[in-house]
């Protein structure tokens, strides 16, 4: 149920404040599952301000998701952390 785990991942960012990068990432990902593109790409500008040091492996997998919704643009800047990551 994509709307109800969207609800408890928006009450998981209120508590932790500092918006976890994995909750975010979370949303970007059921924006997308429930067809919601522009929302999707908020959620990812959010995320991405926050993702620093993510593992490459999740940022990877999320740039596959963000492909498969259309988000080109941000699957690619999700890439070139990974790669960014990679070489330090």
């Amino acid at each position: 149920d994509w709307p109800k785990a969207r609800e408890l991942f928006e009450k998981a960012k209120a508590i932790q404040r500092s918006s976890d990068a994995e909750v975010l990432r979370a949303l970007v990902v059921i924006s997308l599952r429930r067809n919601e593109t522009e929302q999707a790409r908020r959620d990812f500008q959010e995320y991405f301000l926050r993702a620093g040091e993510t593992k490459p492996a999740a940022r990877a997998e999320l740039a596959s998701v963000l492909l498969e919704g259309g988000l080109t643009d941000e699957a690619v800047k999700e890439l070139e952390a990974v790669r960014a990551l990679d070489s330090s």
